[in-house]
């Protein structure tokens, strides 16, 4: 089975303070639209 979930990992700037933002992000293969699923963000 294909897995269409992925990490995505990236470092933002958010509020002049820096955000270690992890999403678990879905892709959907036939329409190759990507939602959003869990957002975890650490100050």
């Amino acid at each position: 089975v294909n897995s269409s979930y992925f990490i995505v990992h990236g470092r933002i700037q958010h509020d002049r303070a820096e955000v270690d933002r992890t999403s678990l992000v879905y892709r959907d293969p036939t329409t190759h639209s990507t939602r959003v699923v869990r957002i975890r963000d650490q100050l």
